[in-house]
């Protein structure tokens, strides 16, 4: 049996559609490589969103500029102390990892703007445990001179 991509237009078998959630049982209208697709568009301007509400709209790392959006991560200023006093711990659900800290934070309106800030991986990892960042110690290392 085959059917028509509401997204694509392609007539495909009917093992490429998913269950639709909206109706019980019934067939999907879009295939599933519509679905992801459009699943993975909708993931990557939610994070763009977040990641711009934290970091003044420019999506850039608060230490050293890095633009690229794979690259960069929220922190949480102050370590576990400040995760665990806002609430953001990681959540098990059947033995799995479920993270919903960017859910919340939109559906909040993006609190905690002096609590949070964008950084990119590099500048996390060499901040954890209270450390200073290279590139700020890089900066302190040239005016000294």
């Amino acid at each position: 049996m085959k059917k028509k991509c509401s997204v694509c237009c392609k007539v495909k078998s009917i093992k490429e559609f998913g269950v639709s959630h909206r109706r019980d049982k019934a067939i999907s209208s879009n295939c599933l490589k519509c679905y992801r697709n459009r699943a993975r568009k909708s993931r990557q301007a939610s994070r763009r969103r977040l990641l711009g509400a934290y970091s003044k709209g420019k999506c850039i790392c608060a230490c050293c500029g890095e633009s690229i959006l794979e690259f960069l991560i929220l922190d949480h200023i102050g370590g576990n102390k400040t995760r665990v006093a806002l609430g953001h711990q990681i959540r098990h659900k059947d033995g799995e990892k479920k993270f919903r800290i960017t859910r919340e934070l939109r559906i909040a309106g993006y609190p905690h703007k002096d609590k949070l800030r964008v950084l990119c991986a590099n500048c996390n990892m060499a901040t954890t445990n209270g450390r200073i960042c290279p590139h700020k110690c890089k900066v302190q290392h040239i005016e000294e001179t």
